[in-house]
């Protein structure tokens, strides 16, 4: 039986950033000065490559010592890649070409209480989801819009069907093992179907993209796929309930450039033993960072908080799908889905079109709670957000 090679020693993932002049790159074309571990994974590009055209197949591939994946943005290229401490060393020496180990995202922790409840009698939408106005505004509009969600994946749940699902995960894997992904989504789009819950958005074209494993662990590079294929596809909104401490700025501009066509969405995070800063992407200007709050619309105990919050939603006593039916949990990761689903809202309105037009549409109509540091503009409001 013949057998795969494995890693190498000393591999680690690096995200390796072309710069527009570097080495004559071009997608689908390898070049003898990248050196051997670079031609190899560009060799790849043609089932690697995560374009903002969206075309490729990249779910991913293996060989005998690298996986990554390709993402384009502006005139720059950036490759999340497997490499060892020789290959490192070799890249660093291109001209135009810069070599940084990549960092790990995380799922920003929901903290559910009791079991799983296996069925919910009858339809409606849960406390929060009326909290927030998502009922006055369904008159109007259930978001018929696309909005992609990158977390976890998803898993089969009654509520959440019609949903697409991709993955970025080496292994090609979209469900969620984790039981995070299909938390938020019922929060985003629980479907009218006679029974369970609404989401706030239930008529979304809704996009599950995977980009943490079982463990709730992610890379930099993933993430940044994910971003990259909610520009490809063209999706309205995306909801990130996820975070990473300590980014290379090339996150940060790849972000701002994904962010002015599509109005992004991020946890602030949930506090630590470490603090309460606002972890990235949410503290990125070219993210909505959402904070949690209490049922009595305080600060959640859980929520990190600063300067760069920019709106609130409910993130204590959430009712919402769970992979064995329905449970309450809490934390930002709940909050951001919240206004995530709003933003859909808004964006399926003919006078609300384009990013920045939605992204000022729900600071204007949000309901001012104190402290902007706690709450930003305040708590999200779809009745106002949605209203002539």
């Amino acid at each position: 039986m013949e057998t795969q090679a494995g890693p190498p020693e000393n591999w680690r993932w690096v995200l390796v950033e072309f710069a527009s002049q570097a080495v004559g790159y071009k997608p689908g074309e390898a070049s003898g000065r990248v050196g051997p571990a670079l031609t190899r994974a560009v060799t790849f590009v043609d089932v690697l490559t995560l374009a903002a055209s969206g075309a490729g197949s990249g779910l991913g591939a293996h060989d005998d010592m690298s996986v990554g994946l390709e993402l384009r943005f502006g005139t720059e290229a950036l490759l999340s890649l497997r490499m060892n401490d020789s290959e490192v060393t070799s890249a660093r020496t291109i001209a135009g070409v810069t070599v940084g180990d990549d960092v790990r995202v995380v799922a920003i922790d929901s903290h559910s209480s009791g079991g799983a409840q296996a069925n919910k009698i009858g339809e409606r939408p849960s406390d929060s989801v009326a909290r927030i106005g998502a009922k006055a505004a369904w008159c109007r509009t259930e978001g018929e819009t696309d909005l992609a969600f990158l977390d976890s994946g998803i898993c089969a749940h009654p509520d959440l069907t019609d949903v697409q699902s991709i993955t970025v995960m080496p292994d090609g894997d979209p469900e969620d093992h984790l039981n995070h992904g299909t938390l938020c989504a019922g929060v985003l789009a629980a479907r009218r179907n006679d029974r369970g819950l609404i989401g706030v958005a239930p008529r979304a074209r809704l996009l599950s993209i995977k980009v943490m494993d079982r463990a709730g662990l992610g890379w930099g590079g993933w993430l940044a796929s994910g971003a990259l294929w909610c520009l490809g596809r063209r999706v309205a909104v995306a909801s990130m309930s996820v975070g990473l401490k300590d980014p290379p700025p090339v996150l940060e501009r790849l972000f701002a450039a994904v962010g002015q066509d599509v109005v992004l969405v991020a946890a602030a995070g949930n506090r630590t033993a470490l603090g309460h800063a606002v972890m990235a992407p949410a503290r990125y200007p070219s993210v909505i960072a959402v904070s949690a709050v209490d049922e009595q619309n305080g600060l959640s105990d859980l929520s990190c908080y600063g300067p760069e919050v920019d709106l609130a939603a409910p993130g204590t006593g959430v009712e919402t799908t769970a992979v064995d039916g329905y449970v309450t949990s809490e934390g930002t990761s709940l909050a951001c889905p919240h206004v995530a689903g709003v933003a859909a809202l808004v964006s399926s309105l003919p006078q609300f079109q384009g990013a920045a037009s939605v992204r000022a549409r729900l600071l204007q109509t949000a309901r001012d709670l104190g402290n902007p540091d706690f709450y930003g503009a305040g708590m999200v409001d779809a009745d106002r957000a949605t209203a002539p």
